[in-house]
């Protein structure tokens, strides 16, 4: 009842896989990974970056999303310079291998509350290494992550892939829309 990717490292070699349930039942796990061994560590693997690697030298950007399958949904549809931090937590190591020449990463991560997490983490992160940003916001009609924007909103993808947003924008839009103290305070747990 999985899908299984296998899981290249920047160079091309095969180092573990992954396996995602194709349905969505919450008694078992989402993914399954090879073990962390000295050749797969998630920390050091960026999903897709090796098939990625020429378009992110023609484009000079670099669009990261969370998972895998939002990975394989871009590329389906053209979009080369996509990639995923391999279902762990983005680390400086990551932003590293993405940023090897003068490439800025654009973050789109699934529009939930964990999304909204990683991605102000993950500015963070980009901004302590001096690594530019910006951000692609999947709109509420869209669905919650790039692959069901993609699939079901392929026009309001396009739209929202050619103005990222900078990170000055996204914060403005984020706090602009909040009324009270007490609406800001949730919005930062």
């Amino acid at each position: 009842g999985r899908i299984v990717f296998p899981i290249w490292d920047h160079l091309g070699q095969i180092v573990g896989f992954t396996g995602r349930i194709l349905n969505d039942n919450k008694k078992i796990a989402k993914y399954l990974n090879s073990p962390q061994t000295l050749i797969f560590n998630k920390s050091n693997l960026v999903y897709g970056l090796f098939h990625a690697k020429e378009y992110v030298r023609q484009e000079k950007k670099i669009i990261l999303v969370e998972g895998q399958m939002d990975v394989l949904m871009a590329v389906q549809n053209g979009y080369n310079n996509v990639v995923a931090a391999s279902g762990t937590s983005l680390s400086v190591d990551h932003l590293k291998l993405m940023t090897r020449r003068d490439e800025s990463i654009i973050l789109c991560f699934d529009s939930d509350a964990a999304g909204f997490k990683a991605l102000e983490r993950a500015i963070i992160l980009a901004w302590q290494v001096d690594i530019k940003v910006k951000v692609l916001e999947i709109p509420e009609d869209c669905g919650k992550d790039p692959d069901d924007c993609i699939q079901n909103h392929k026009d309001k993808w396009e739209e929202i892939i050619k103005s990222p947003l900078t990170v000055w924008q996204y914060y403005k839009k984020k706090w602009s829309g909040l009324k009270n103290l007490e609406e800001k305070k949730i919005i930062n747990k």
